[in-house]
């Protein structure tokens, strides 16, 4: 409703209701007028009716109205009302483009709908940008990254470079690093263009991997077709350090590098290798892994502060603020953490006894946290995260008086939730690991009921590609709030609680599905984290039966031994720990370490 002054005729027979002679206007919008509008004209369309124009693509003439396509596309905008020749010839015609997907587009001009599939996102992603078609481009981009899988990323890549889809290109550019293992199985790896293989090979990203599987990959790439491409064996190798191959690869290039026809570029590079040198700096030693902890509690206060463990010792603060090992956006305890290439991403848990559902990322490039425009399906704490193919499955957790046995999965790719069939019992405090291709649930409070409250030791596993949940071996201690993390193919549990703070440990072997007793904590604790770090674990803070506590304790699973190491700066419980890649000028001697 409207209101205006009436300042024209005085002398009408109508006046307002108002003691001030105002007019009342009312406006009147009809929502579905627009869908009627343009069924109407897709109706005058299928019987021919005002149309004035024909597009002609091989022989496939598709009639059409120049207002539509012009409002419609920039590109038949730019072609009717620019006084190019189209605007005056009835019948038109266009080369170059797919008929079918042209037709699809003209339709979805006059239906807003148009049908999406494997077979046809390809050409109806070149087409919408060609002829500008933003919303439709960005879909079709959206379909793509849920595809992505090591048989297809590369070449999605190379598609989205070509048509300059730039987040399709991101995504699957971090797709095919983070499952790069899985390309050297791949033809459509060893069919990429030497300017492509650099691209990816000189990427900051690829750190995470080892060099013995970068020489591995870059060996067989040359020798899918050796005589056009051993002279870019120097250029390739260049982006490996090369101190860190193992013996048996670095013999294995060495004998590979005998063998080529050409006499210059294996002397160029047997000399580096024998020397055990990198062969130039690369971008990625501005970083370095290291071991990273986020809030947690300390006398009942959830804590902001996060710290760094470098292998030496733990700090928060360097000299200068602006360098600092920045804080949580909010204090957070009993939060799930799961780390990417990118950095850390953080869901729920509570602050002070508030449940949170919001989620945040840190950002290792920037150094710097961000909430995110996300939110968790269900308000929870106590619950576990882990990744598996490009997605965050979150299970179970507490809802303050009732446990949860839901699992949701949050898509990286597309950042969308979808829900997964609901695990067997529910569970929170328990702890859950991806191997291989399985997730693997372990432990926890909970039961069969909603309203259970036990100690649990059942395992269940997670087929994520058949949906297919079963159970396996039991753990040996029942056992909650306790830590879990896999490690050269093996999973281990340790600590947490069964009426009493534990101090056993336990290693569960999937493939003879089999549990093992390892070497107790040098401590009791629960709520504490436990994390693989330089072929190492590392139990981190939480508490010990009596106090909370910053003592870390290692363990060298050659020697089976736990050793203490320098705690961290403050006693935290129920914190969360990720390995990240950390910026090398956060760790310079300017750093203000607090413990060696």
């Amino acid at each position: 409703m409207a209101v205006v002054r009436d300042v024209g005729n005085h002398d009408s027979k109508f006046k307002s209701s108002n003691s001030d002679d105002e007019l009342c206007v009312f406006v009147f919008r009809d929502g579905s007028q627009r869908d009627s509008t343009l069924q109407m004209l897709q109706s005058f369309r299928n019987d021919k009716i005002l149309c004035d124009v024909e597009l002609l693509v091989d022989n496939t003439k598709i009639l059409a109205h120049r207002c539509v396509l012009a409002a419609f596309s920039p590109y038949f905008r730019a072609m009717f009302c620019a006084g190019m020749a189209e605007t005056f010839v009835y019948q038109v015609e266009m080369k170059d483009i797919n008929p079918l997907s042209l037709k699809q587009l003209i339709d979805f001009a006059y239906t807003a709908e148009i049908q999406i599939d494997i077979n046809n996102v390809q050409e109806l992603l070149m087409t919408a940008d060609l002829l500008e078609i933003d919303s439709v481009k960005s879909v079709c981009c959206q379909f793509l990254s849920k595809q992505l899988h090591p048989s297809n990323c590369l070449g999605i890549r190379v598609f989205a470079k070509h048509l300059g889809c730039q987040q399709l290109y991101h995504t699957a550019h971090e797709f095919s690093i983070w499952c790069f293992p899985y390309l050297l199985l791949e033809d459509e790896l060893l069919e990429m263009c030497y300017p492509d293989l650099k691209e990816l090979l000189y990427s900051e990203e690829m750190c995470i991997h080892t060099p013995d599987d970068l020489v591995k990959l870059i060996m067989e790439w040359v020798k899918y077709d050796l005589m056009n491409r051993q002279m870019n064996l120097v250029y390739l190798l260049n982006s490996v350090d090369m101190d860190r191959l193992s013996e048996s690869i670095r013999s294995h290039l060495h004998d590979f590098l005998k063998q080529q026809t050409s006499e210059v570029i294996p002397r160029m590079c047997m000399q580096r290798c024998e020397k055990y040198q990198q062969i130039c700096e690369l971008n990625r030693g501005k970083w370095k892994e290291v071991l990273m902890v986020f809030g947690g509690e300390r006398c009942g206060d959830s804590l902001r502060s996060c710290e760094v463990y470098d292998g030496d010792g733990w700090f928060a603060l360097m000299q200068r603020p602006s360098n600092s090992v920045p804080q949580l956006t909010q204090p957070r305890s009993a939060m799930s953490v799961v780390q990417t290439l990118k950095g850390v991403y953080i869901f729920g848990g509570v602050n002070c006894w508030e449940l949170q559902d919001s989620v945040e990322f840190y950002n290792s490039h920037s150094n710097s946290w961000h909430v995110l425009p996300i939110k968790l399906p269900h308000t929870r704490h106590g619950m576990s995260a882990t990744i598996h193919d490009y997605q965050i499955y979150i299970s179970g957790g507490c809802d303050r008086s009732l446990y949860l046995n839901k699992i949701d999965v949050f898509d990286l790719r597309c950042d969308t939730w979808c829900s997964k069939p609901s695990m067997m019992h529910h569970r929170g405090q328990h702890c859950s690991v991806s191997l291989g291709e399985f997730i693997y649930i372990f432990g926890g409070a909970g039961g069969p009921l909603a309203e259970s409250n036990e100690y649990l030791n059942s395992v269940e596993r997670f087929h994520p590609q058949s949906n297919n949940l079963r159970t396996v071996r039991e753990m040996l201690t029942a056992r909650a709030n306790f830590g879990a993390v896999s490690l050269n193919g093996l999973i281990y549990v340790s600590g947490g609680e069964n009426e009493v703070t534990l101090q056993s440990a336990e290693c569960y072997c999937p493939a003879t599905n089999q549990w093992t007793i390892l070497p107790a904590l040098l401590n009791p604790r629960r709520g504490f984290s436990l994390v693989s770090y330089h072929s190492c674990l590392f139990a981190i803070g939480g508490f010990d039966g009596k106090n909370d506590t910053n003592t870390v304790e290692k363990y060298h699973p050659n020697n089976k031994q736990w050793q203490t190491v320098s705690p961290m700066t403050t006693s935290r419980y129920n914190l969360s720990a990720a390995v990240v890649r950390y910026p090398l000028d956060k760790l310079c001697h300017q750093c203000r370490k607090i413990s060696s």
